[in-house]
């Protein structure tokens, strides 16, 4: 359906090393351009993906503005250029810009998997969603906190730096665990893409090769699950009768 595509190009976009810097913004670029195509099939089996994929096409965006800015002081680090054209105001507006960008785009991503969790009445993926989006808004909230003129903020700003990488991480990591739920457990019966890989990289390939062991026998719980919750839907209604 799109998911483990989906997985992969969100380690690729949420997990780059900044100390990486120019290839750091490039690997993010390349997990967007992931994400994108991933988005692109999954909009065929659910319409919120839609938003999920302007979250997305956002999310590339801002990633190309800030390899422009990684490029620009590459070139004035080595002498290249004797002036920068980004100045450090534009630097610092297109970083809280990103702040806000992958807030939507986390937003609209988490949309669309409690819609598409919803409709195939897989709720434990569905209260997922609810919860990542949970921690998202608590790391977003700490974030602004900390910029507050307030004495007491601006004395702790170091413990205010722990806490928000604390839940940067936390919600991070929900978020990868949520996305490979859905690979694992929410799958078109005539879906191929476990058999025929949609992008030709080794690397992710393999990967995905070794998810699929791991989602086959969730699968085969999900669907064992699903069976026995039939059965006891269908006791209860002859029991009324």
């Amino acid at each position: 359906m799109g998911f483990g595509l989906l997985f992969i190009g969100y380690i690729m976009t949420m997990l780059n090393v900044p100390m990486l810097g120019m290839l750091g913004t490039l690997i993010r670029i390349g997990g967007c351009a992931i994400m994108i195509c991933a988005v692109l099939k999954l909009r065929r089996y659910c319409k919120a993906f839609d938003l999920s994929l302007v979250g997305v096409a956002l999310m590339a965006a801002i990633s190309v503005i800030l390899l422009a800015v990684n490029v620009d002081g590459f070139l004035y680090d080595n002498l290249i250029t004797s002036d920068k054209l980004i100045t450090d105001f534009a630097k610092n507006v297109i970083g809280y810009t990103e702040q806000g960008v992958s807030f939507v785009f986390n937003s609209l991503l988490l949309w669309g998997v409690l819609c598409i969790a919803r409709e195939t009445e897989v709720k434990k993926i569905a209260n997922g969603a609810i919860r990542n989006y949970v921690f998202v808004c608590a790391y977003y909230m700490v974030y602004l906190a900390s910029f507050l003129p307030l004495s007491g903020i601006r004395a702790a700003q170091s413990e205010f730096a722990l806490i928000t990488w604390v839940l940067y991480f936390v919600w991070i990591g929900l978020n990868l665990w949520l996305l490979f739920s859905c690979y694992a457990q929410i799958c078109d019966e005539d879906d191929v893409e476990m058999d025929k890989r949609p992008i030709n990289i080794s690397a992710v390939n393999k990967l995905m090769d070794a998810f699929d062991k791991k989602a086959q026998k969730a699968r085969a719980d999900d669907a064992l699950y699903r069976q026995e919750k039939r059965k006891k839907k269908e006791e209860k209604k002859k029991r009324r009768k």
